[in-house]
């Protein structure tokens, strides 16, 4: 029976999980309903940062399913080419806004609102895959993107396009 009792205490509480923020691999995320979102960046420089598609939090494993708007807002500690996972269902507006060091996104799926990545200055890439859907201007005022590769029937420059306030002049590549 103490054998029993010792054994119950060790296994982890879902929901004691639920309503605290975790630091993994340099970025915080918020469990809720048993899936984790992203809330913001740890206290180091990430450069290259791919965010994972799963997290395990005091022996549990959540699936990444969004980000949280504004948590990177004018965010300086993301640096080069920023990979977020197929398991990203939602990325809220200005949730990468203003961020100035990331030079590439790389987005496999989700839900992208207005604004999501506005007025990054140093955004040079752009790769939306085929399940990504989109608000218009996720990407306005990125002054510097020279390369888009996109699956989707928008056309740069119209008010539905992601991609409004873009000077299509500098863009090199579209595929």
């Amino acid at each position: 029976v103490l054998l029993v009792a010792i054994l119950f205490l060790l296994i982890p509480v879902s929901d004691d999980v639920d309503a605290e923020v975790f630091e993994v691999d340099c970025f915080y995320y918020n469990v809720i309903d048993d899936e984790a979102w992203v809330v913001g960046k740890g206290p180091t420089h990430a450069h290259n940062p791919t965010i994972p598609e799963t997290i395990v939090v005091s022996g549990y494993e959540y699936s990444v399913v969004g980000i949280i708007e504004g948590s990177f807002n004018e965010c300086s500690s993301i640096s080069g080419t920023l990979t977020l996972p197929s398991t990203i269902k939602t990325i809220f507006a200005n949730s990468f806004s203003d961020c100035d060091l990331i030079t590439s996104v790389v987005i496999y799926s989700g839900y992208l609102y207005s604004g999501a990545f506005s007025d990054c200055s140093s955004l040079e890439s752009i790769d939306l895959r085929k399940d990504v859907e989109y608000e218009s201007s996720v990407f306005s005022n990125c002054s510097s993107v020279c390369s888009i590769n996109y699956d989707s029937d928008y056309v740069i420059g119209s008010m539905v396009s992601p991609f409004s306030n873009i000077n299509s002049s500098s863009i090199v590549e579209i595929t």
